[in-house]
């Protein structure tokens, strides 16, 4: 944890007065009409509710859903527990970063464009695909081409050859 001492002296001094002091003062967020429900229903159920947006998501990768979706932030979350399984359980709101999933969508297409176009005698291999990709202006890495080929359920050059050559 980071502490800075001696800011609060300098708010009068800066262009920006107000913003240092809005930053440095602890208030708390008004809660929207749907984070109050949110924050009731933790209250009557013994669950735990946090309106905090969260940058860290990188817990959420295990999960195969969020394994090639970019996810920029988590907010609103909602807490419990099923205490006769002892599992518990998050509900919150997640942001995905829409930029990079087009992109990633992009690349896919860009993927499958290739393969689909590739002649028997010479098929592709992951990293002649990243070659290719470059070539195009995209720079990606050859586990990353693997990965989304593995999405698209398209098999290895490996095995695409052998289903060509029978």
């Amino acid at each position: 944890s980071v502490v800075l001492r001696g800011l609060d002296s300098h708010v009068s001094y800066s262009t920006h007065n107000r913003a240092l002091k809005i930053s440095l003062s602890n208030t708390e967020q008004k809660l929207s009409p749907r984070q109050v429900r949110l924050q009731n229903l933790a209250n009557e159920n013994d669950y735990t509710f946090n309106s905090r947006v969260d940058w860290n998501t990188t817990y959420l990768k295990k999960f195969h859903f969020f394994e090639i979706r970019p996810i920029e932030r988590k907010s609103n979350a909602l807490k419990g527990k099923f205490k006769e399984v002892d599992v518990s359980w998050e509900i919150s709101d997640v942001t995905f970063n829409e930029g990079d999933a087009f992109s990633a969508e992009a690349v896919k297409f860009k993927i499958k464009s290739l393969i689909n176009e590739e002649p028997a005698s010479k098929i592709l291999s992951d990293d002649r695909i990243v070659e290719l990709l470059k070539s195009h202006g995209i720079d990606i890495a050859r586990r990353t081409v693997a990965k989304y080929r593995d999405a698209l359920k398209i098999p290895s050059s490996v095995q695409r050859r052998r289903q060509k050559s029978i």
